[in-house]
């Protein structure tokens, strides 16, 4: 694979990305929660004739410098998009967001729905409203709990235990909080990233909206078996929208692999 690395700024804020491809076309890639722009390299050999492909480490993922308690505002991803397209000399782009990515590939939809020609998802973010991520990033009483949770975890990991035990949570989901609190490492990462992309929440009904009034092209690959986002999202968020294509695979949430990077690129060309 061949790529080269770059940075573009976002206000006072630096994004790192990969660049793969010659092709005309410009792809915007968003990677999810955890991940960072290379994890996106797989659809580089079947973009790289059609595409130029920018594939961006997220605020506090891989190469990016981004400084604590700075918000990644939807002004700020219009303009860093806007920029883009200027500086390859297009007046469409193309999206491509996995996850969290995918969440935001739905506010550029929301903010430059003349702009957008395709896009595909993959188990996005975003398909529904998240009242807990709203309560921890927006409410000031979530936002003090989710920080004193990350600095002191202890008590929680005991709250969890007694609600796991109790049938107030599942067995999936006492794990998955579990992870996400389980070393300082995590904590920090995740004390930084929620808070940072609290402002790109989309509107699902804005988003499918604009997708059919547009007739703009998407493509949605959800996992049979994945947790985090149930394919049933997928299947609400695609039910009678003529402009959406839902694609469920044997998969969980991580999807993107060597094995289906094929199936799910040929869906951009």
């Amino acid at each position: 694979m061949h790529h080269t690395s770059g940075y573009i700024k976002v206000g006072k804020e630096q994004l790192h990305y990969l660049k793969a491809g010659s092709g005309k076309k410009l792809l915007l890639g968003f990677p999810g929660y955890g991940h960072d722009g290379s994890s996106l390299l797989f659809f580089e050999p079947f973009l790289k004739q059609e595409y130029t492909c920018i594939f961006i480490d997220l605020p506090h993922h891989g190469l990016s410098q981004w400084s604590p308690g700075v918000t990644f505002t939807r002004q700020n991803l219009k303009s860093m998009c806007l920029e883009l397209m200027r500086e390859y000399n297009v007046n469409e782009i193309n999206l491509l967001g996995y996850s969290m990515g995918g969440r935001v590939c739905q506010t550029i939809i929301e903010e430059l729905p003349l702009s957008v020609s395709k896009m595909t998802l993959i188990a996005p973010d975003g398909l529904a409203p998240n009242k807990y991520y709203f309560f921890f990033t927006r409410v000031p009483l979530g936002s003090w709990l989710f920080q004193s949770m990350l600095a002191r975890p202890e008590p929680y990991i005991k709250v969890l235990s007694w609600l796991k035990n109790n049938k107030w949570i599942s067995e999936w989901q006492h794990k998955f909080v579990s992870h996400y609190i389980s070393t300082e490492a995590i904590r920090k990462q995740l004390s930084l990233v929620w808070p940072t992309m609290s402002k790109l929440m989309p509107s699902r009904k804005k988003v499918r909206n604009i997708i059919e009034n547009k007739q703009i092209p998407v493509h949605l690959f959800m996992g049979k078996y994945d947790k985090v986002i149930p394919a049933a999202l997928g299947k609400k968020f695609a039910k009678d929208a003529k402009s959406v294509q839902l694609h469920i695979l044997d998969k969980g949430h991580h999807i993107i692999g060597a094995d289906t990077a094929s199936l799910i690129a040929q869906t951009l060309l």
